[in-house]
């Protein structure tokens, strides 16, 4: 057959495809109804809408059975639906077949598939390539080699055996167009059984969009007869030439075909076994536009039923070894192997553009005589389109029923919130109708609240309210309506507090073994854990005073407040005591060895001063018997007598309130301030008023010793 008459094979196919999806429904159709059914387009349809969107979305593989790209799916598209594809395939590859090429590769797919009815799926492909090697200088291999019009034909059926599981097998035929005259030539006619599993998760969740492919097939092929009386005429040339012996084609292999021609027309010189892995996530980008990500790996494996005799797998002297390997001397490396990544956009939803590469995994550079080298990477464009065959059909709504209007009755609930044993009422408790789509009421400052008009029969309130554990209340509507009475207990949660604290000592180490006295509404003794913490809960709400006195640090003394069911945190740091004191407790007097700086010319303690005060708050609160001590600013001569004499007054009130925020008690100091009035060097000299500027501890009471 030319190749005109194999465009005509192929137009007719289609053609008959197309009465198919027409005759076959129809039939079905008429055969299922009964003489008092409506027609179909009265009726309404049984399958979802979205479902049926789902299969409409679904296009044809690279020879025509719906899938991926290669790996096909055991299920088909929507019943009564056909769909077309024109795809094309290319590659650029320089060192590719052998040193020194510049291969061009294009190929080309068409095809048409139809379901006509569930459960069957007839598809025709037709296939081109065109290999070219740009550096071609003359030889063996020609500059040009393509293939035009190679038919595919497939039939599929299938089933779902579970909920979103779909097990399906299907038949595929191929043809060749003979390199000779571009015919098909029936000898190298090949066949094709694939079992097919695919898991749609879309099915059992409609939160993972996925499907899942699987084909195992074998296939019986005789492609190499197509091309087996063109090698004939090259080994008898060669005879006729003197250039190799009459010994019969699996001796010789210069007139084998070269891989250039191999790749061209796709030849193989065994049968295979395939497996092939396929997942595809449908992602609806709206209601009309999705993106299909596919991922697909395929292998092929060796089966010689030919038996295959290749040149490589004998020796003898009258034979060269050509530089192609066979497969049985070789690894699993040698087989067609390759992978597949891309995706489908659905600008509308039987409409679809796809984009895709594959990538060789094994043949693409080790080549083997029994296979089509494989590709090094090939890209794809396609543009796929599918019509609906199948007859609208509208949906009759029947009109609703008139009724005659019911007023039901109604009622309300007026309760009370209280606390469960006083009873005392709970103001601002939070109340919920259950069921019902009404904003939360809050009960007034008695506890009391009256809810919206709710049907006859069980009300179930929930109740929340701070201070108190969530709780329900329940009441009653009787079959007349009106008003019911509820009384709603709460039960108050435990009025306490609790701290978790930690004791540090010098570089935030912890302080171990400490004993800590809280001393309030409670007082407790708790001692520091290894890393320096303590705890102590159900405290009463209140002020507290935090004691710690551990050997080899000064003394620490905190104010804390304990909140009402809160959680305090203290953090305290003791000042580790220095080797020599820098304040002594004398008769009249507190001498400090240090001086208390201030920021110039305001009342700002500064930082470097807070040890030698700590020194100072811990001799007060060691010693007891001082019952009050004047803490006296002083100042130099620089100024007015009036500015000195605010300036010192302050200061000494920011040193009274820095001792009383380390725990000495507000009524053992007074601040007064004397400015420049008591000085005790001359100020003539800056080294003077330095020491003119001064903070002193004068102690005005002692205990009585008993």
């Amino acid at each position: 057959m030319s190749r005109s008459g194999s465009v005509r094979l192929l137009a007719s196919c289609t053609l008959s495809l197309l009465l198919l999806t027409q005759v076959i429904p129809a039939s079905v159709r008429a055969q299922s109804q009964e003489p008092s059914s409506p027609p179909p387009s009265a009726g309404i349809d049984p399958e979802p809408a979205a479902r049926r969107l789902q299969l409409m979305r679904r296009s044809n593989s690279y020879l025509g059975p719906v899938g991926g790209i290669h790996v096909i799916e055991a299920g088909s598209g929507a019943p009564g639906s056909m769909r077309l594809q024109v795809m094309t395939d290319f590659f650029l590859k320089s060192d590719y077949l052998s040193d020194g090429d510049d291969i061009r590769y294009v190929g080309g797919a068409l095809s048409v598939g139809v379901t006509p009815i569930e459960h069957l799926e007839l598809t025709v492909a037709a296939t081109m390539k065109r290999v070219h090697d740009a550096r071609s200088q003359g030889g063996e291999a020609p500059d040009t080699v393509q293939s035009i019009a190679d038919p595919y034909f497939d039939v599929k059926t299938y089933g779902e055996i579970g909920n979103g599981v779909t097990l399906g097998a299907d038949a595929l035929l191929s043809l060749i167009t003979a390199p000779a005259d571009d015919s098909l030539d029936y000898a190298g006619m090949s066949v094709g059984l694939r079992g097919n599993l695919s898991v749609d998760l879309r099915r059992t969740s409609a939160r993972v969009p996925l499907e899942l492919r699987l084909n195992a097939g074998y296939f019986i092929d005789q492609s190499a007869k197509g091309i087996e009386q063109q090698e004939k005429s090259r080994l008898n040339a060669l005879v006729a030439s003197g250039q190799g012996q009459d010994v019969g084609a699996n001796n010789e292999y210069r007139h084998l075909a070269p891989r250039i021609e191999r790749l061209a027309y796709n030849v193989n010189r065994v049968d295979h076994a395939s497996v092939a892995v396929g997942l595809e996530a449908p992602i609806a980008l709206s209601k009309r536009v999705a993106l299909h990500p596919i991922a697909e790996w395929e292998l092929w494996i060796p089966v010689n039923r030919q038996d295959y005799e290749c040149p490589l797998s004998q020796t003898g002297a009258i034979r060269v070894p050509g530089d192609d390997r066979c497969a049985s001397k070789e690894s699993a490396g040698h087989w067609p192997h390759r992978f597949t990544a891309g995706a489908r956009l659905f600008p509308a939803p039987n409409f679809s553009l796809l984009a895709a590469v594959e990538v060789g995994i094994g043949g693409m550079n080790r080549f083997v005589r029994e296979f089509a080298p494989t590709a090094p990477y090939r890209i794809f464009l396609a543009a796929s389109y599918a019509i609906d065959l199948r007859p609208a059909r509208k949906e009759i709504v029947p009109p609703p029923p008139v009724d005659v209007p019911v007023v039901p009755k109604q009622g309300q609930v007026r309760g009370t919130v209280v606390e469960r044993g006083p009873g005392t009422p709970v103001a601002n408790a939070r109340v919920v109708v259950t069921g019902s789509s009404e904003p939360p009421l809050t009960a007034s400052f008695d506890g009391r609240f009256l809810t919206e008009p709710l049907p006859v029969g069980d009300v179930a309130l929930a109740l929340e309210a701070d201070g108190y554990e969530p709780g329900t209340c329940a009441a009653r509507i009787p079959p007349e309506g009106g008003e019911v009475l509820a009384r709603c207990e709460l039960v108050a949660l435990p009025r306490v507090g609790s701290v978790v604290g930690h004791v540090l000592g010098a570089n935030g180490t912890p302080v171990a073994g400490a004993t800590v006295q809280l001393t309030g509404p409670m007082t407790r003794s708790p001692v520091t854990a290894a890393d320096g913490s303590f705890r102590e809960l159900d405290l009463p709400p209140g002020d507290y005073q935090v004691r710690v006195d551990q050997e080899g640090y000064l003394l620490s003394v905190t104010p804390l407040l304990i909140e009402l069911r809160r959680e305090a945190q203290p953090q305290i740091t003791l000042v580790p005591k220095p080797r020599k004191p820098l304040v002594v407790v004398q008769k009249a007097r507190l001498l400090l060895k240090e001086t208390v700086f201030f920021n110039t010319d305001t009342a700002e303690l500064q930082t470097r001063s807070e040890p030698l005060l700590t020194e100072v708050a811990d001799a007060l609160l060691r010693t007891p018997a001082v019952l009050r001590v004047e803490v006296q600013g002083h100042t130099d001569n620089v100024g007015t007598a009036e500015y000195n004499a605010d300036l010192a007054q302050r200061r000494a009130e920011s040193v009274r309130n820095w001792l009383i925020g380390a725990g000495v008690a507000a009524d053992r100091l007074i601040a007064k301030g004397y400015g420049l009035t008591q000085p005790i060097a001359s100020n003539k000299r800056e080294a003077g008023r330095a020491k003119n500027r001064r903070v002193a501890f004068i102690i005005l009471e002692r205990a009585t010793p008993p």
